[in-house]
Formats: C-alpha cells, structure tokens, sequence
C-alpha cells in the first residue's frame, strides 16, 4: 500500500499534531475503561482511581518513546495490557505487594524473551486453536468485571441498570455500521462523550459528584512505589503464563505493521520491541499499574490516515506524558458512569471474540477436534473463573493462583489438549 509518509519520513507539523491527536484518540479510553476497572475491581476511591489513571497514562507514554526510539520503531500504538488485566482481576484476593511482585518479575522475564531467539520456538507451540483460546478467554474471564461494573450501585435499580447497558450495546453496533473513517475508529470517545451527557441528563445522579472537585493542576506521582518484595511463587508462575500471552500478542503486532507498511520481516526489531516491552512492564511494577502490549488494531488506523510515520505517535506520547501529571484533567474520567464504561468494555470484548472465532477458520478449515480444543478450554476457564470464592480458597497454597485462575487454567487445558492429547503425531 501507497502511504503518504513512510515509516522514516518526518510528517509537516499540521500532519503530525492532526494524526497524533487521532491516536490519542484511540488510546485515551482504553486507559479511562482500564483505571475504572481496576477501581471498581480493588474498591478504589476516586483519588486513588484517578492517580491509577496518571500512571497508566505515564506508562503508555514511556512505552511510544522508547519504542519508537529505540524498540520496533513502528507506527504501532501501545496500551494497557487486557491480559494482564485479566490476571489482576482473577488474582485481587492477594495482597497488591504480592501481585506486583509477580508482575515486575514477569517483566525480567519478557526482557530474557527479547534477549533470546528461543521466542521463536515458543511462538511455533502457539497455533491458531491456542491463540483463539487467548482471545476469547480474555473475553470470557473479563465477563464478572463487566457485570459488576453494569449493576454496580448508583442509586438506580439494577435491573434499570441492564436494560440501559442493553440499549447502549446495541447503539453501538448500530453505529459501528452506519459510522466510517475516523468516527468509527473513535467511536468510544464519542460513546463515552455523549453517554455521559446524556446520562446525566437524564438521571442526574453519579457515582462521583459531577463537578470537578478541587485537586490541584498538576500533580507529581510519583510515590506509593512497589514498597518491598513479596515472592509467592503460584503467583509468579501464573503470570509468568499471562506474559507469554502477552508476548504472542506484541509479536503479532510488530509482524503485521511491519508487513503492512512494508518494512520486511527482520527478527531484530520485533527482538527489540519485546526487550522494551519488558522493560516497561517492570517500570509499570514499579508504580504498581498495569502494563503494556503493543496493540494489534493499528494497521486499521494507518488504512485510514495514510501515513505510516513513526514520529506522529510522538506527538500522541508527548500528549500523554503531559496529560498524566495533570489530575485536574483526568478528574473528568470520573463522570463517566460506570455503567457505561461496562457496555463500552462488553462492545470491546465482542470484537476480541469474533477475532478469536475468526482465527479458527484461519486457513479455511475447521475440525471437530479445533471444536474440543477451543470449546473445552473456554468453558473451564470461564467456569473457575465463575467459582464462588469458597471454592477458590480451599484449593492447596501453592497451587491456589493456578487452579483459580480460568485464564491461566484455560490456556493450559489448550495446550495439553493441542499438543498431547489430540496432536497429529499422537493420531492412530
């Protein structure tokens, strides 16, 4: 495809703020739904729910600067993580020290990943019935969070509460259709713009107080580091198997961007990209926030704007290393509903499905046993991660992060069933 800068090429200054400020757009409500996650998830206030939000900010910054200047650099988008996410969530019982212990030696270890060609080995055990399995697992294991953050107590009935979350879903895929360009592809903004206005209109009530309440312009926060460590070694493994997840996604990232815009497919910058990858995961640890992957949906964003340029996306990480020092601006996160943000997540999570669906018939064919594999997996996983909490906290210490996890037990299923049970080499 014909871009109208290239990957190398320094766009003019009206080309660079207009496409950086379209990425930002992109990028900007991943971080309000994922700060207002983990608020609900680890009964945050609203300070502490707008300083995550800061720090998730941060973090995508530092992860565009360092990836274009010195990791894949390529016009790739980064942003938090879903499947780290998916872990926290899964994982909330333990004590914060203990999971960002977990998360920053899961860091150590995907920069050991961008160090050594053994990557590429682990990626051949990924095949498109595992892969799928990822997908949709994220999906499936988000499904609690999700509700709670629809029925979530605001002083409306619950029940009001679904069926509003039903219209919002179905006006989104509404105007998915109807919509194109660039209104689509920023179609949550928009959704939580005017989902909110309307709201409040019509309900007048919030969560939060719908004035910005009095916190300063900017702020500093870098505080509350990671105090000290706490190993639990269930924990360390359960992520361990969250950021291999991980790994496959950046790769796949970084392989087609760079095939989108026709860079080649050399081994080194994808090397380097998963190298700071880890490295700001660990700085993420740090600041106990959650990390960061590059996203897969950006070569639909490049179809749109027509320029490939690297530099737009420091445009984007300049907005939001200075947006991040300032709560006052970020106050407004908070008058989205929760409500909405759930719909929004649920939207979101569609898509992550039907791309998971869509890796099944990846090469035109479809086998009974792609069904069992695939099926089996989501269904145990979605199944431990339903547990009741009783259940979960009887199962032996060690074993406990494991076992209770319908993520991480999921992908195992998937691989014992892929490569053991119903592998080729195995078939009589």
């Amino acid at each position: 495809m014909k871009f109208n800068y290239s990957v190398n090429e320094v766009p003019t200054l009206n080309i660079l703020i207009l496409n950086g400020l379209q990425w930002f757009v992109l990028v900007m409500p991943v971080i309000i739904m994922v700060g207002k996650i983990i608020g609900v998830t680890f009964l945050l206030n609203s300070n502490e729910e707008v300083l995550y939000i800061q720090k998730l900010s941060f973090i995508v910054s530092l992860s565009l600067f360092l990836q274009i200047l010195f990791g894949h650099s390529l016009p790739i988008l980064s942003g938090p993580a879903t499947v780290l996410l998916v872990g926290l969530i899964a994982s909330k019982s333990y004590n914060p020290t203990s999971l960002y212990t977990a998360l920053l030696i899961g860091g150590f270890f995907v920069c050991l990943l961008g160090l050594l060609n053994i990557t590429k080995k682990i990626i051949l055990y990924f095949t498109k019935n595992i892969i799928s399995v990822v997908l949709i697992l994220i999906a499936f294991t988000m499904l609690p969070a999700i509700s709670n953050m629809i029925v979530k107590p605001t002083g409306i009935p619950a029940g009001i509460n679904l069926i509003i979350a039903l219209l919002i879903i179905l006006l989104l895929f509404i105007f998915e259709k109807i919509l194109k360009g660039f209104w689509k592809t920023s179609l949550i903004l928009w959704a939580m713009i005017f989902g909110t206005v309307i709201y409040i209109f019509v309900f007048g009530g919030s969560p939060y107080s719908y004035e910005v309440r009095e916190v300063s312009l900017f702020s500093n926060y870098f505080k509350d580091f990671l105090p000290f460590f706490d190993f639990d070694a269930g924990l360390v493994l359960t992520f361990i198997i969250c950021y291999v997840a991980l790994v496959i996604n950046d790769v796949g990232s970084m392989q087609s961007v760079s095939s989108f815009v026709g860079t080649g497919n050399d081994w080194k910058p994808i090397k380097r990209g998963i190298f700071v990858t880890g490295i700001t995961n660990i700085l993420a640890s740090f600041i106990c926030t959650t990390g960061v992957v590059n996203f897969s949906y950006s070569p639909g964003v490049l179809l749109i704007t027509k320029c490939a340029s690297k530099y737009v996306l420091l445009f984007t990480a300049l907005l939001l290393f200075i947006l991040s020092f300032s709560p006052y601006l970020l106050e407004f996160a908070n008058m989205v509903p929760h409500l909405l943000i759930g719909s929004i997540f649920f939207y979101v999570m569609t898509s992550q499905i039907s791309t998971g669906l869509s890796m099944l018939y990846a090469n035109g064919e479809f086998k009974y046993t792609d069904g069992i594999i695939v099926g089996c997996s989501v269904l145990l996983g979605t199944v431990i991660t339903n547990l009741p909490i009783d259940v979960t906290a009887s199962l032996p210490g060690l074993l406990k992060p494991l076992l209770g996890n319908g993520f991480v037990m999921g992908i195992l299923f998937a691989f014992i069933l892929e490569h053991m049970i119903y592998n080729k080499k195995n078939q009589p």
